[in-house]
């Protein structure tokens, strides 16, 4: 079996059994496709706007052509201080500008303007002689055509008007140049009379501050800072309250180490405290301890005396010497006990006397610190306003300086009659035509001519919203695409009937689309998933009964058993196409009045039998969601492997919803170009709705346009045929397991 070429099947990858990509922004390549596609509209418009270029530039020539003149005027004082100094630093760039500005506005205002219209060189110009001597109508256009453009950076201010006649522009432009040289002179004049009559009584008014305020600097400095003791740099002020500062530190120190000795004294009793070698020794120096200390060394002298003599020490000598050493000994340390208790406390006493005294001394420094420290604060504030004082004399005396400065320079201008130094350039006669350019009108039609046929390719799609390629389907539908059957009218075998084509033309290039849609069908999902269908479309002449019928037939070829059902119980169409008569069929059988077995019929094809839809019910939809439909779609998917339903629109009745939800998926079709994508969205929506299972769309009837099918590729398949039939093994791979790409062409 021979197969199409890839471009027959638009190449769009999505996942096999699920829903497509989400909808998303279109790509470069979709706006080359578009181009494409709209290419001859492109090229039509591009060159009718190229035209219209040409000829409008042609008549602008003609009747309304442009001469330009160019004059300037430099601005080269405009300050008294550039006519005292030469060589003076220019003025800041942003000054400049604003000035620029400024006589902007001066060149074009009424009174320039007004004393150039009444200039007789101006009123013989064929400019002004088309008014009719209407001032002002010619002073509104005047205004409006003459540009004065400051050149940013400079001290130029560009003059230019354009006229149709080469003789006119100059001599207006020069007649407003000096116009505008009266106006500036006299005005610039009175404006530094005024000028200096303000900065003269501003300068005697700071002179009468400044004085003022030497004075005050020279009574406070008197009265105030030396009643203050005060002298720049070290100050007796500032001196004793450092050296407050630095004793009240110390007494504090002093004060803390006596607090700590009086409470290691005062907390503790005398016997807990230890015996320093100061008090020991004023122990020992005691008479009374230092005579018995010398008695108990005699003693001491006196036992070792008996004892050389051979006296033993149970003898009655001995033991009383012995008894004199204890008892002086026991007095001994009573005496150093009592004199020890006196001595510590002694010197708790003293600790306390310590401490108390210098905590007195504490006090006494921080009174004498704090204040020092308000004599500091009050000379700190006073010498805090003299300094303001210095500041304020010295900012009246810039002041007054500049001021005076000033004065003198206004002065020196006013009587040397110089106010102010502009030079302007005459323009000349224009020696060629300004407007228009051909090339730069060319250049713009033909861009902007491009610009504007691509948009309205642009537009025209955009504003289509109606379902026309496999993308299309993707894109907005988000469903698998199972296929896309091309328009007959782009068939080169000549076809009749679309219902009969798998049967009847077989080797033609739209009943390889059908084996396509098959293919794809079967990898949609298992084939227990997929048993029975119901084909339908979103409103009438979509072609769905095409699709069933000829899906069908590619079934049965396929070494399948199918049963093709008349579910349309609206318009039936099934034994018109199989020619079968149909007095009985599905009706019937929902209605009890026969069986499955004898009520299908053959139609022709092998391993195709077709159940017609019988007498029309009155009540479709009540027969099509009944019991005995689902015993029918039962019974049928245990003895075909196949089982398609021919239904009814999905938009005009609600009998292909009702089946929907009883078989395991769905077919949807749309008709290219038929539809829009609401109408899609909404027949989707609402087979989503009673849980439908829609396992994919086939775009029919999709036509060859420049971006998508060409008439080459019909060619070409048909002239594969012809080399596979001579014996050539090689065939082209199946559309439907190629990647997507944009640069091969797509159907409409």
């Amino acid at each position: 079996m021979t197969r199409m070429p890839e471009t027959m099947q638009e190449r769009v990858r999505v996942p096999v059994g699920g829903p497509g990509p989400a909808a998303g922004g279109l790509t470069a390549g979709d706006y080359l496709r578009i181009i494409r596609q709209r290419m001859l509209l492109i090229i039509f418009v591009w060159f009718l706007l190229i035209g219209a270029t040409v000829g409008g530039t042609a008549a602008w020539i003609k009747y309304i052509p442009g001469y330009r003149a160019i004059g300037q005027i430099q601005i080269v004082s405009i300050t008294p201080g550039r006519l005292l100094e030469e060589g003076a630093e220019p003025l800041r760039v942003d000054l400049m500008d604003r000035l620029l500005e400024d006589q902007s506005v001066l060149l074009k205002s009424d009174t320039v303007l007004r004393a150039t219209l009444e200039d007789p060189r101006v009123r013989n110009t064929s400019w002004y002689k088309a008014f009719e001597d209407d001032v002002d109508e010619a002073q509104l256009t005047l205004e409006d055509d003459l540009r004065c453009v400051p050149m940013r950076g400079t001290s130029f201010v560009r003059v230019q008007m354009e006229c149709r006649r080469p003789e006119d522009p100059h001599q207006i432009i020069n007649t407003v140049l000096e116009k505008y040289q009266d106006i500036a002179d006299k005005r610039f004049s009175n404006r530094f009379e005024d000028e200096l009559r303000v900065v003269t009584a501003r300068a005697s008014n700071l002179q009468t501050q400044l004085d003022a305020m030497r004075n005050n600097r020279r009574r406070f400095m008197t009265e105030e800072m030396a009643g203050a003791g005060a002298v720049w740099g070290d100050n007796a002020i500032t001196m004793r309250h450092q050296m407050l500062a630095q004793q009240v530190s110390l007494a504090e120190q002093e004060e803390r180490l006596a607090y700590s000795q009086y409470q290691l004294y005062a907390n503790r009793s005398p016997t807990d405290l230890a015996v320093t070698p100061e008090i020991q020794q004023m122990v020992e120096n005691d008479p009374t301890v230092a005579g018995l200390n010398n008695r108990l060394l005699q003693l001491e002298e006196e036992r070792r005396s008996w004892t050389m003599e051979g006296y033993l020490p149970n003898h009655r000598y001995i033991k009383k010497i012995k008894a004199r050493i204890e008892t002086t000994t026991a007095d001994l340390n009573q005496k150093r006990s009592e004199l020890v208790s006196d001595l510590q406390r002694q010197f708790t006493a003293l600790a306390q006397n310590a401490w108390m005294n210098a905590n007195m001394t504490v006090t006494d420094l921080r009174e004498q610190y704090e204040y020092a420290a308000a004599e500091q604060r009050d000379l700190a504030t006073k010498m805090l306003t003299y300094d303001n004082m210095l500041e304020e004399e010295r900012r009246l005396q810039e002041d007054y300086t500049k001021a005076e400065t000033y004065r003198q320079e206004l002065d020196l201008t006013i009587k040397a009659k110089q106010t102010f130094q502009v030079q302007h350039t005459r323009a000349v006669p224009p020696k060629e035509r300004s407007t228009p350019r051909w090339l730069v009108n060319l250049f713009v039609g033909t861009a902007g001519g491009l610009l504007a046929a691509v948009g309205l390719a642009m537009l025209l799609e955009f504003a289509d919203t109606s379902i026309r390629t496999g993308r299309d389907m993707v894109r907005h539908v988000r469903r698998q695409l199972l296929g896309i059957i091309p328009d007959l009218d782009d068939e080169e075998v000549a076809i009749d009937d679309i219902t009969s084509v798998v049967r009847n033309a077989p080797n033609s290039m739209v009943a390889e689309a059908f084996r396509a849609v098959r293919t794809n069908l079967e990898r949609s999902a298992p084939a227990d998933e997929r048993r029975t269908l119901l084909v339908t479309s979103p409103r009438p002449d979509d072609g769905k009964t095409a699709i069933a019928v000829n899906l069908a037939v590619a079934q049965a070829n396929n070494h399948r058993r199918v049963l093709l059902v008349d579910a349309n119980f609206r318009k039936p169409a099934l034994h018109q196409v199989f020619k079968l008569p149909g007095a009985r069929g599905l009706s019937d059988l929902l209605a009890g009045q026969g069986s499955l077995e004898t009520l299908v019929a053959p139609s022709g094809v092998d391993r195709l039998d077709v159940l017609c839809c019988g007498r029309i019910p009155s009540n479709p939809v009540e027969q099509l969601g009944s019991p005995a439909m689902q015993s029918l779609i039962d019974a049928a998917a245990g003895k075909y492997d196949q089982v398609i339903f021919d239904g009814p629109p999905l938009l005009l009745v609600s009998d292909a919803l009702v089946v929907a939800g009883a078989v395991d998926g769905v077919i949807l079709v749309t008709r290219a170009k038929a539809n829009s994508r609401g109408v899609v969205l909404r027949a989707r929506d609402g087979l989503e709705h009673v849980n439908a299972r829609i396992l994919g769309t086939v775009l029919n009837a999709a036509q060859v346009r420049r971006g998508g099918y060409y008439r080459e590729q019909y060619r070409a398949f048909y002239d594969y045929q012809a080399a596979d039939a001579g014996g050539i093994a090689t065939m082209p791979a199946s559309p439907n397991t190629r990647a997507d790409d944009d640069d091969n062409p797509e159907p409409s």
